[in-house]
């Protein structure tokens, strides 16, 4: 399509975002809009716009635990990052309980989209981008499962930030990508990959966990949960032995969660945990918050064992932590490497 294409051919701006300054762009960029936002975008700033488009949508508060030193700093730069180089579109949900209003809720905008296509060498359409679908998840009943699940993920990653010498998100792979890679098999709502580097060991070795998320809010019965594991055991069988990580509302169901599961024990490693055990442990996801599925029936009154995140690599059978990641040994044709969990180093940008 021509660049001189009428501008009712582009989609409408969504009512409850900010009015731009500028008409919506056409689907081809040009050129010199291109250069304009290279000139203007920061390592930092590129890493930003790979994350919100890898994860659909993520937090103001999600956003600067990740790469900013405070919310205030990230804020601002993301305000530049909406309004002036409209790389970002944002929204703000409504606040349904407690106090005070939700964050900032971040999604692709068009130049950002246009940017991410230019460096992959696409047209918008190849790219698959449509203004209208990035912000659906604005008015989804999904959403609050996709924000609290990347949640979960920006908690493991973002502690390495504040304790360099512990555990490191390595790698961190959407819902989407994930659909895509294992449909026919299992549709996990995330794939980690965790790393912590050996004490005093020479030659230098590193212990490696990876996992599947399953984030549970609590709307659906837990035999559907349990019934996506024998998914998870095909594709076990097929790649490596990969644990299933279930955060579930609260403890109460997690307990229920470990009683059914006896009843039909998994073939792959289950641990599961809460925000009522993270409290208990005054900890993140990746401190020892992970109770593990034992087959074993917990004993009245006695605390429910639970490991650090790293320490699940005790469920995997010896052999495993040598084999290769699940769907890591060939890629589709259509693979492009995710962002990293935590960006860039920039000696230009503020902290």
């Amino acid at each position: 399509m021509s660049t001189s294409a009428p501008l009712s051919a582009a989609p409408t701006t969504p009512a409850y975002l900010p009015a731009g300054p500028e008409p919506e762009p056409v689907p081809q960029a040009r050129r010199a809009q291109l250069a304009l936002l290279a000139a203007h975008l920061t390592p930092r700033d590129q890493w930003i716009i790979a994350m919100v488009h890898e994860h659909r949508v993520l937090t103001s508060r999600q956003i600067a635990a990740l790469g900013f030193g405070s919310e205030r700093i990230a804020r601002r730069r993301l305000a530049t990052l909406t309004h002036e180089l409209r790389v970002l579109d944002r929204f703000r949900p409504l606040q349904r309980r407690g106090n005070g209003s939700a964050p900032e809720h971040y999604v692709l905008g068009p130049a950002g989209a246009s940017y991410l296509a230019a460096s992959l060498d696409l047209n918008l359409r190849k790219f698959g981008y449509s203004r209208q679908r990035a912000h659906q998840i604005a008015v989804s009943t999904h959403l609050p499962h996709t924000v609290g699940c990347n949640d979960v993920f920006v908690r493991i990653a973002a502690a390495h930030r504040t304790d360099p010498a512990g555990g490191r998100l390595a790698a961190w792979w959407s819902e989407r990508r994930c659909l895509r890679l294992w449909q026919d098999l299992a549709r996990p709502d995330g794939y980690g990959h965790y790393t912590l580097a050996r004490a005093c060991s020479e030659p230098a070795e590193a212990r490696n966990l990876r996992f599947f998320l399953e984030y549970d809010t609590g709307t659906e019965a837990l035999s559907r949960l349990s019934a996506k594991l024998p998914g998870y055991a095909k594709l076990a069988a097929a790649t490596s032995p990969t644990p299933v990580l279930f955060y579930l509302p609260n403890v109460r169901r997690e307990e229920h969660l470990h009683q059914l599961l006896a009843q039909d024990p998994p073939r792959v490693p289950v641990a599961t945990t809460s925000p009522d055990a993270l409290n208990a442990a005054e900890s993140g996801p990746s401190g020892p918050v992970w109770r593990a599925y034992t087959g074993r029936a917990r004993i009245p009154g006695r605390a429910v064992k639970r490991l650090p995140l790293i320490d699940l690599d005790q469920l995997l059978p010896a052999a495993a932590s040598t084999r290769t990641a699940a769907g890591a040994a060939a890629a589709p044709t259509w693979w492009i490497e995710p962002p990293a969990p935590l960006p860039p180093a920039d000696p230009h940008a503020r902290r």
